[in-house]
C-alpha cells in the first residue's frame, strides 16, 4: 500500500487540505482552537490552505490516493517561517472576533511547541489525517511506515504529539513512546512521543486510522 504514497504538489493543495480538514474536524486539539462545530471545517480548510504552502516550502506533504495525508518537518526544519507564522496570525486574527480567546488559544499553541524537543536532529510528524470515508482502511498506517523507513534507512529519531487516547496505540505499534503528557490550558490532553531509529529498518505493526 505504501507504493501508492507520493509527494504532494502545490497542484494537490486543495486535495490536502481538504483531507487535513476533514481529518481533524473531531480531533480533541482543533476542536479546543476552534470550538464552534458549526464552522471548524471551513476554519480547518483556510488553515491548512496556509500550512502547507509553507510546508510545500520547507517540509515533506505525502499524499495517499485513498484519501488520507500527512506532514512531516525534516530535521532542523520548521514548517512554520516567519512568513508562514505571519500568514497563520493573519488568518487567525480574522476568524476569532473574541481577541481575548484568540490570545488565550496562540499562548496555548506556544507554550505546546515550546515543549518539542531540540535535538537530536529528527522528523517531526506534524499532521496526519484521512477522509471519514476511508478511516479503517490502513491509510494512516502506510503513511507513517513510508517514513519511518526512511529514519530507519538514514538513522533518524521521529517525534510527534499523539493527541487522542485512540491515536496512542497505533504510534506504539510503530515504535512510538511516550515521553511526557501535557494539557492545552482549559483543553485536552495529549502525549509527546518518541521513537528511535530501528538498525534493521522497516516499521512493525499495521494499524487503519
Amino acid at each position: 500500500m505504501t507504493s501508492a504514497i507520493r509527494h504532494a504538489t502545490r497542484a494537490d493543495l486543495g486535495d490536502v487540505a481538504e483531507t487535513l480538514a476533514e481529518g481533524f474536524a473531531e480531533d480533541p486539539i482543533m476542536s479546543w482552537v476552534y470550538a464552534d462545530r458549526t464552522r471548524r471545517e471551513a476554519d480547518l480548510l483556510a488553515f491548512f490552505g496556509v500550512v502547507l504552502r509553507g510546508a510545500f516550502n520547507r517540509g515533506h506533504v505525502y499524499l495517499h490516493p485513498g484519501g488520507a495525508a500527512a506532514i512531516w518537518s525534516p530535521p532542523d526544519v520548521s514548517v512554520f517561517d516567519r512568513v508562514t507564522a505571519g500568514r497563520l496570525s493573519d488568518l487567525m486574527a480574522g476568524q476569532f472576533v473574541d481577541e481575548a480567546r484568540l490570545a488565550f488559544v496562540e499562548e496555548g499553541l506556544a507554550g505546546m511547541t515550546a515543549g518539542h524537543p531540540e535535538g537530536p536532529p529528527h522528523f517531526f510528524l506534524f499532521m496526519l489525517g484521512t477522509r471519514r470515508a476511508t478511516r479503517g482502511r490502513g491509510l494512516g498506517s502506510a503513511l507513517l511506515s513510508h517514513m519511518l523507513e526512511r529514519c530507519d534507512a538514514q538513522g533518524f529519531p521521529a517525534f510527534l504529539e499523539a493527541s487522542s487516547e485512540r491515536n496512542r496505540p497505533l504510534y506504539r505499534r510503530f515504535g512510538f513512546e511516550v515521553t511526557e503528557p501535557f494539557s492545552l490550558p482549559d483543553g485536552p490532553e495529549a502525549w509527546r512521543m518518541w521513537r528511535d531509529p530501528r538498525p534493521e529498518g522497516g516499521a512493525p505493526g499495521h494499524a487503519g486510522r
